[in-house]
Parts: C-alpha cells; sequence; structure tokens
C-alpha cells in the first residue's frame, strides 16, 4: 500500500475565459512535473469540482489519467443550487467520473452554519489534505471568516492573520503552487500566469516529495494481498475504506521497518568487526614490522571506509527510524479511527515532535481521505489489543535489552580489569630486577603460541602490548556497535513506556475519564514519545570510531 501523493486545487469560479487555454496548460505542466519527481508514487486530486478554476483543474486530471476524489462542502443536491446551467452540466460529467464522492466533515466548532462555512470546511479539508495545493489566485489577501481562495492558501501556508477567535490555524506549514489567475470582473492582473512555489520552509515541498516517493519504491517491494491485522482477532475491516488502508499501510511499513532495523544492525556489526580488525592489524605491524600487516591494513581501511559510505548512501537506519515511526503512528491512528475518534493525531503532537517528519505527517493524512465512520467496536476490545498488549511488549523488550546491557557491562567491566592488571604488570616489570620472572614469562608456552619464531625469543612487552592491544579491539568493538544501540536509553524508555499504559490501564479500570478522551491523550502522548524516540536514535548514526 503505497501512500498517494495528493494535489489538492482551489481557484476562483470567475476566471478569465480567454485564459482557461494558457491555464490548462499551466496546470497540466505542474502536474508532470510533480509525477516526474515522484515516478514511484500514484497522484490523487482533491477538489470540490466548484464553478471555474475547480472543474478546469479537474478536467485537466482526468485527461492525464490522475484520479479525482470529490470533496463537497454540502449534500450534492444542496450543492447543485450553487451552479448555473453550463457548469451544473459540467459538475454532473465530472461528478460521475470522479473516483470517489464525499461531503467534507464539519471541523470547525462554534460558528454559525451558513454556506459560507460549509465552503470554508471543505476547503479546510482540502488544504489539511493535501501534499502541495495548486492554487489558480489573483493574490488578493484573506479574510479572517473567509471560505474563498486566498483563505484556503492561508490555511496551507499556516498564515497569521486574525485572531485566534476568528481564524482556523492548521498544524502545517506546507506548500502552494501559486499560478497568477485574472478574475473576470477585476484589471488586468501583472505577471499574467506567474507560476510561483510558496513555502515558508525552503525546499520543503521537494523533501517531502522526495521522502514520500523513496517509501513507495520500498513499498512496492512489500506489496502482497495478505494484511497483517493490528488486532489479535479476526474483526474484518475490508469494506471500511479508511480503515483497511490503515491496516495494509502498518502492515508494509511494520514490515519494512524490521527490514532495514536487520540492514542497519548487520552493517553496523560488520563495520565493529572490520574496526577490531583494523587495531589488530596495526599491532601486528608495529609488532612484527612485517609489510604484509601494513598491506591487510590498508585493504580493511578501504573496505571499513567503503562499507561506512554505503551505510550512509542506502541510509539504512534513518528508513529503519522513519518506517518504525511511520508503522506506529499508523497503529495508533488506527485505533482511533475504529472508535469513531475522527482526528488525525498528528494535528495534536507538539511543535518539537512535528516537524521532525513532515512525509509522515502528510502521509498519515493522505492515508485518512475518505468517509470515515464509528465501528460500534467496544472499547474494552481495543483496551485489550491496544493497552494490555504494549504493557507485555514492553516488559519483553526491557528484558532482552537489559539482558544486553548487562553483558555489555560484564565485557565493558572486563576490560577494565585487564586493562588495571596491565597497567600493574608494567610498572612491576619496568622497576624490577627480577630477571627469574621475566624468564619464566617469556618461556612460557603461551607466550610461545601468541608470537612464535622470534629470533631472540619472545618478549615480554610483546605479550602486554598484545594484551593491550585485544583489549582496546575489544573496546572499539563495543563502542561502535553496543555503544549505538543505547541500551540504557532503551531501558529507560521501556519503563517509562510500561508506567504510561499502566496509567491509562487503570484510568480505564477506574472510570475517571471517559473512553473517547482516554484513548485520545493515549494516542498523543504514545506519538510524542515516538518522536522523542526518533530523535535521540538519529544522534546515534553510523561513523568510523578507531
Amino acid at each position: 500500500m503505497k501512500i498517494p501523493i495528493v494535489v489538492g486545487f482551489t481557484g476562483h469560479r470567475d476566471i478569465y475565459p480567454e485564459d482557461i487555454t494558457e491555464l490548462k496548460s499551466k496546470v497540466r505542466e505542474e502536474l508532470l512535473k510533480i509525477r516526474e519527481k515522484s515516478p514511484n508514487s500514484n497522484l490523487v486530486v482533491l477538489n470540490s469540482l466548484a464553478e471555474g478554476a475547480d472543474q478546469l483543474c479537474a478536467e485537466v486530471a482526468l485527461d492525464m489519467g490522475i484520479p479525482v476524489i470529490a470533496v463537497l462542502p454540502m449534500d450534492v443536491d444542496e450543492y447543485r443550487k450553487d451552479f448555473i446551467a453550463d457548469s451544473l452540466g459540467k459538475f454532473n460529467d465530472l461528478l460521475g467520473q470522479s473516483a470517489e464522492v464525499f461531503v467534507t466533515p464539519e471541523i470547525e466548532t462554534g460558528k454559525q452554519k451558513n454556506r459560507d462555512y460549509y465552503y470554508r470546511q471543505a476547503g479546510i479539508y482540502v488544504s489539511s489534505h493535501s501534499h502541495i495545493l495548486i492554487a489558480l489566485w489573483d493574490g488578493s489577501p484573506a479574510k479572517p471568516t473567509g471560505c474563498g481562495t486566498a483563505e484556503i492558501v492561508g490555511f496551507t501556508l499556516n498564515t497569521s492573520y486574525g485572531n485566534e477567535d476568528t481564524i482556523y490555524r492548521a498544524m502545517r506549514n506546507g506548500a502552494v503552487l501559486h499560478i497568477k489567475t485574472r478574475r473576470s470582473q477585476a484589471e488586468k492582473v501583472d505577471g499574467k500566469h506567474e507560476t510561483k512555489l510558496l513555502e515558508k520552509v525552503p525546499g520543503f515541498f521537494e523533501t517531502n516529495l522526495k521522502r514520500t516517493d523513496t517509501y513507495n519504491k520500498d513499498a512496492i517491494l512489500e506489496e502482497s494481498n495478505k494484511c497483517d491485522l493490528i488486532f489479535e482477532e479476526g474483526i474484518d475491516f475490508s469494506e471500511k475504506k479508511v480503515e483497511a488502508t490503515l491496516s495494509k499501510s502498518y502492515s508494509i511499513s511494520d514490515k519494512l521497518s524490521l527490514k532495514y532495523r536487520n540492514k542497519y544492525l548487520r552493517s553496523m556489526f560488520q563495520l565493529s568487526l572490520l574496526a577490531v580488525i583494523l587495531v589488530l592489524l596495526f599491532l601486528f605491524f608495529g609488532q612484527t614490522d612485517n609489510g604484509i600487516f601494513l598491506l591487510l591494513y590498508g585493504m580493511v581501511l578501504v573496505s571499513m571506509i567503503t562499507l561506512y559510505m554505503s551505510i550512509k548512501r542506502k541510509g539504512f537506519q534513518s528508513k529503519y527510524l522513519e518506517y518504525r515511526v511511520f508503522a506506529e503512528t499508523i497503529r495508533v491512528q488506527y485505533y482511533l479511527e475504529i472508535l469513531g475518534i475522527n482526528k488525525n493525531i498528528c494535528d495534536s503532537l507538539t511543535w518539537p515532535n512535528y516537524d521532525k517528519n513532515v512525509w509522515i505527517r502528510d502521509g498519515i493524512a493522505a492515508l485518512l481521505i475518505g468517509v470515515r465512520t464509528k465501528f460500534g467496536i467496544s472499547p474494552e476490545i481495543v483496551k485489550t489489543n491496544w493497552i494490555d498488549r504494549q504493557i507485555i511488549y514492553h516488559r519483553n523488550a526491557l528484558e532482552k535489552d537489559s539482558a544486553k546491557d548487562k553483558l555489555n557491562s560484564r565485557i565493558t567491566k572486563t576490560m577494565l580489569i585487564m586493562s588495571v592488571a596491565t597497567f600493574i604488570l608494567t610498572a612491576i616489570l619496568k622497576f624490577s630486577n627480577s630477571r627469574m620472572f621475566l624468564e619464566v614469562i617469556e618461556g612460557s608456552e603461551i607466550a610461545k603460541i601468541i608470537l612464535p619464531n622470534r629470533e631472540n625469543g619472545v618478549k615480554i612487552r610483546d605479550v602486554i602490548n598484545l594484551t593491550m592491544g585485544l583489549v582496546s579491539a575489544t573496546t572499539v568493538f563495543m563502542s561502535n556497535y553496543y555503544g549505538k544501540l543505547s541500551l540504557q536509553r532503551k531501558i529507560s524508555d521501556h519503563k517509562k513506556m510500561i508506567y504510561l499504559y499502566t496509567i491509562f490501564q487503570d484510568l480505564y479500570e477506574n472510570h475517571e475519564m471517559s473512553k473517547d478522551r482516554l484513548f485520545f491523550e493515549l494516542a498523543r502522548e504514545s506519538v510524542v514519545e515516538t518522536g522523542d524516540w526518533l530523535t535521540y536514535c538519529r544522534d546515534q548514526s553510523p561513523s568510523i570510531n578507531v
């Protein structure tokens, strides 16, 4: 299940008739550019099919074979009252060709519900579910309570105007492709049909598009008809479009995360092992002055650098981390959906978490497009599959990571003891005149095995140097491999998550808050913790420590 690249459209109803042909050409050109930049993705258009720009853009998309999803501000029969004869016929035709048709849900509350209100809700929906908004717009300023093209552009760019009581503020810094368009009742617009990309963060859209397309490329290899249900029970949600989409997307993103986690860990092990070999080869060269060790050292160094560059280029770590976050966010969103809590959990993130992975945020929004209904599933089933299972998961993971950490600690302590012992032995030999002690050590069988065929016999300093080298090599391995696993942080996180889910388990059983509020607060806390996990794991990126 790939993430569709969603292109939202907005524009004036009264576009200048003589400009229609050129505007169609401009829209087609921009859609082609987006398609070329995302060859592994499918484009989808969101459109309200209103007279003028909306219908123009829908026609272009359909001619290009791009599916159009009609997001209507109100019921079809009521909406038809806003069209004149010619545009009504076109509306009916486009409606019949649309891949999906639904009335947008109400997003704002506490406002007067007139026709402008419903148009405004449709505009907010298109804005909040699009990767990019193409606006056929004259550039006129928005009004705080407006419902037109300028306001939809403002929603997308998170423009600050009006006050908190009179303006919807979306949690996004999106991108708008502005095609300057004159209106039939207005004066001629300077810079006719000039196209400009508007975004608060430079490169935002390009990066978002690239990351989404990379995920889709990987997802193609994992496509299958089999869907790993998030629920243990065999509950069939296949007839529910949004829920079925989330379920299948979770299955694929979960598999991709595990796939790239294994690739990342295997590469880190190989990199750490090469670092150990590098230290040993340098040590042997220093002790023997044999050129073969120097040659091998160079070969291993080149191999190590090549592997490191390959790991960075293929992005094993970033894919593992981001796909894990994507899967976990889908899982949380899925639970909200089947409970009938129709909110995008990404809209409730804190600012530090919100912009870490824009493609994930927009990917979730794209997967949520469609009619969202309440299942009537018992909250007890959700509690069992979500809260109870997560407590079990984190307890098991805590046990495994604690065992790894204990092993790491034992090896570290052993290396410390060996370092101290080697220091004491070196000091004794440096300041002692006991020839008998030296002869016993240098004549031992162990020394002969480690360094055979020495012209003047094995020297005690050779044994000491080798011991110190082994200690150093082991320390390098621990630093490169176990150090990158952040075991202490993982253990701390598992304890924290067990505590979190236990709190919500108690809240559920003691009926201390409504079930909808409880599950939504849990969802929010879960995705915030996942975002924090992503932050510190990124800091443990692959490196060469020798």
